[in-house]
């Protein structure tokens, strides 16, 4: 196996990037040491991970899940900086650009399902090298 893929979202609206999380069984940002552990345990230290869903839900719309537009651009900031510090992680991949038109759907987008660019956006365009 050359890589492992997972998609370490938050559990709840108050859980930040480094938040580890309160169940045994999940694996987030900020507790991806654990999952190291077992890829190299399992498959070697040469097996590479993948994040390849991540996102935070902004409210508007998400009442329920969803988090601010400026802490969604803070988080994202300091995801990927906890992702480029993991040597073992070599891809990052937010999850949508554009929120999904139904609100019943998934509410990450760097832009409103309208195509309004949230603060976000601009975080997300730091990241471009």
């Amino acid at each position: 196996m050359d890589a492992y893929a997972h998609h370490p979202y938050y559990g709840h609206r108050t859980e930040k990037p480094a938040t580890v999380s309160r169940s045994k069984k999940a694996v987030t940002m900020g507790n991806i040491g654990v999952l190291i552990k077992q890829i190299n345990r399992l498959w070697g230290r040469k097996t590479r991970l993948w994040v390849t869903e991540y996102g935070y839900q902004t409210n508007p719309p998400d009442r329920l899940f969803g988090v601010s537009y400026r802490n969604q651009a803070l988080y994202m900031k300091q995801a990927v900086a906890m992702a480029r510090k993991t040597r073992r992680i070599d891809m990052f991949v937010w999850f949508l650009i554009r929120d999904e038109g139904r609100l019943s759907g998934w509410q990450s987008g760097v832009m409103t399902r309208r195509g309004a660019r949230k603060p976000s956006y601009r975080t997300f365009q730091t990241f471009a090298r």
